[in-house]
């Protein structure tokens, strides 16, 4: 926040010090300059331009010579993009997840490449003696960059898969309306292990 200034007396002598010294480029520059705070009414800005009747010329030229020198400023929204050439060199765009291509797609995963359900099978299958569940959520958050109850609800869709009675999962083992067909999960108390027909 800036400090108020006490409001200098507006005389042409003032105003043209101003002008001269500290090269305002706006009305708005001008009158802060001048002790005045917030924006620039209509009443001050006539005040301004009765005391000095090249006023508009002399703040035009101080943002000429600034917009020339380079005042430091960012620069006008059109002008902050990269050229061509530069966008071009841009590197690609990462695979969805945080960390989506840590571990190789399983060519076994019935779901969509870049869902959380395929991660979490890929998760599965990249421990083939199973693992506890509480790590596969952790290691499905991780890699999905969700938090571990969305993580958790995601994993529990894939938990859901059971064997049938002769131990396939062949399509009619109970399972969430979200888990596709082809294997199913052996629990054994926390410890989780995917099995594929």
């Amino acid at each position: 926040m800036t400090s108020k200034r006490a409001r200098i007396g507006l005389t042409p002598g003032s105003v043209g010090k101003a002008i001269e010294e500290d090269k305002p480029a706006s009305m708005t520059q001008l009158a802060h300059l001048l002790g005045y705070a917030g924006s620039v009414g209509s009443s001050l800005t006539g005040k301004l331009r009765a005391l000095v009747p090249d006023l508009d010329a002399r703040l035009a030229a101080n943002k000429a010579a600034k917009d020339r020198a380079g005042d430091g400023k960012p620069a006008p929204k059109a002008a902050r993009h990269k050229p061509a050439a530069k966008r071009a060199k841009a590197k690609p765009a990462k695979p969805a997840g945080a960390k989506a291509g840590r571990r190789p797609r399983d060519p076994r995963s019935p779901f969509r490449p870049t869902s959380s359900y395929d991660m979490c099978f890929r998760i599965l299958a990249s421990y083939p003696d199973g693992l506890p569940k509480g790590k596969l959520i952790a290691l499905l958050a991780e890699a999905t960059g969700k938090d571990l109850k969305h993580a958790g609800y995601d994993a529990q869709v894939l938990l859901s898969a059971r064997p049938n009675e002769d131990g396939l999962s062949n399509n009619d083992g109970p399972r969430h309306r979200s888990c596709k067909p082809g294997f199913w999960i052996r629990r054994t108390n926390g410890h989780v292990q995917l099995v594929v027909d």
